[in-house]
């Protein structure tokens, strides 16, 4: 028996991104006129959105792309001098954040 069109993409697994996020971390360090643990903090809070943007949870992937958005994502760039479209830029062109991302409503 076929599932309706329906569910089929709602079952559909999401593609695997690009690169890992190791990979991004070690880029956005590298971006960074100094590293020092502070600017390895701030990195791994990035990368940690990049992680939950991939979570099985749809409650912590909703979080993580309003990461992106909201202005947490410009603050943590703020303080590596990184510019956060440059990172959006590369969560969308690695494969995490998805281009058609909405916003969703508050529970």
């Amino acid at each position: 028996m076929n599932a309706p069109a329906s569910m089929a993409v709602l079952s559909t697994p999401r593609s695997r991104p690009l690169v890992a996020t190791g990979t991004v971390e070690r880029l956005l360090l590298r971006h960074v006129d100094h590293v020092s643990p502070e600017s390895r903090l701030c990195a791994g809070v990035i990368k940690q959105a990049f992680v939950d943007l991939r979570s099985s949870s749809s409650g912590t992937r909703r979080d993580a792309r309003r990461f992106f958005r909201d202005g947490r994502l410009n603050a943590w760039c703020d303080v590596l001098g990184l510019n956060p479209d440059f990172v959006r830029e590369i969560a969308l062109k690695t494969g995490y954040l998805p281009l058609n991302s909405k916003e969703e409503p508050h529970a």
